[in-house]
């Protein structure tokens, strides 16, 4: 697992391996419940976020009047538009 952070301020950066983070959420409650708000913060965030962007989506369609409906048969070249070599 890797992850790219940019800091704006300074910071100090804690690098934990997996075995030693399940070992600190098993032995603290603490640790555990603190972990898992955290975590299910960034998922609610990123959610909003993917709402947004979706209703963003779907203006942007209505707007263009443009379906977001698949390209139908009847929508492609004909064989006849197609020149051969």
């Amino acid at each position: 697992m890797s992850a790219y952070v940019v800091a704006a301020p300074a910071s100090r950066l804690l690098v934990i391996g997996e075995e030693e983070l399940w070992t600190l959420n098993g032995c603290s409650h603490e640790f555990a419940c603190h972990l898992f708000k955290i975590l299910s913060g960034r998922v609610r965030d990123d959610n909003n976020r993917l709402q947004i962007s979706l209703r963003a989506q779907q203006q942007f369609e209505r707007a263009s009047g443009v379906d977001a409906l698949p390209i139908t048969p009847c929508m492609q070249p004909s064989t006849a538009d197609v020149t051969a070599p």
